[in-house]
């Protein structure tokens, strides 16, 4: 059972990576937390109100795909870059 799955894109001439994405089924304050709080109770819902924009776990779901999740995030963020550098390229070419 993976806890991380990491997507990198690497350009293919130079080796250089262009991209990466770090995904995380585990995030030891959570854990932490849930054991000496509970993970139900009233005050972990306080104390994950702020903790969420930090949060390390940014993955749920089976381990089997956290590389599938890793990659579809990758491509959708190259296709949008890929749409925006184009979109700019042709602004400025005319």
């Amino acid at each position: 059972m993976s806890l991380y799955g990491i997507g990198i894109v690497v350009d293919i001439l130079t080796g250089i990576v262009i991209d990466y994405e770090i995904l995380s089924k585990y995030c030891p304050e959570c854990t932490t937390a849930k054991r000496d709080i509970g993970e139900h109770s009233a005050d972990f819902s306080i104390w994950y109100k702020p903790h969420k924009p930090e949060c390390s776990e940014n993955y749920v779901g089976s381990s089997n795909f956290i590389e599938v999740k890793a990659v579809e995030i990758l491509r959708k963020r190259s296709v949008k870059n890929w749409y925006a550098i184009d979109e700019y390229s042709v602004k400025w070419r005319f």
